[in-house]
């Protein structure tokens, strides 16, 4: 199972689990996920204008784990 989907996996998890409880209003809140693999990213540089790229259409990192992807979320 790869990082990211285990990553979706536990995010639908907890929410699900969070079903009968009080939710803080960014819980509540929905997102869409994307996952960008930086292994194809050559230099800081290039990676520096992806990165803004994205954060112009919303996106927001939330990590660069150790199978070098980049998982960035913005909400619905």
């Amino acid at each position: 199972m790869n990082t990211a989907f285990r990553f979706l996996l536990t995010i639908i998890l907890a929410v699900t689990l969070a079903g009968s409880s009080v939710l803080t209003a960014e819980a509540a809140a929905k997102f869409d996920y994307k996952a960008v693999d930086l292994k194809k990213v050559m230099t800081p540089q290039q990676l520096e204008v992806i990165l803004n790229q994205l954060g112009a259409e919303g996106w927001e990192l939330v990590e660069i784990n150790g199978a070098g992807l980049a998982i960035l979320k913005r909400q619905k």
